[in-house]
């Protein structure tokens, strides 16, 4: 999936080719629907240069991972 990974908490959502462009509260709502849907693995084709891709990296294993864990928490005791 495409992602270019925006600098601002936004929560809009943009369609680019073959992905996405929002920040990451919306990246959470986007891997959140996927999930929803059976979707459990995404590769991210980060659209930045070398340092930024880091930066995106480190922002998604901060701010939107353990997010997204938390949210699959309550379905997984079901």
């Amino acid at each position: 999936m495409a992602l270019n990974l925006l600098d601002t908490p936004s929560d809009r959502i943009d369609e680019i080719n073959l992905g996405y462009q929002t920040g990451p509260e919306g990246l959470l709502d986007i891997l959140s629907a996927f999930r929803n849907l059976g979707i459990h693995h995404v590769a991210f084709n980060l659209l930045v240069d070398g340092r930024k891709a880091i930066a995106d990296l480190e922002i998604i294993a901060r701010e939107v991972l353990p997010r997204l864990n938390q949210a699959a928490e309550p379905q997984a005791s079901r």
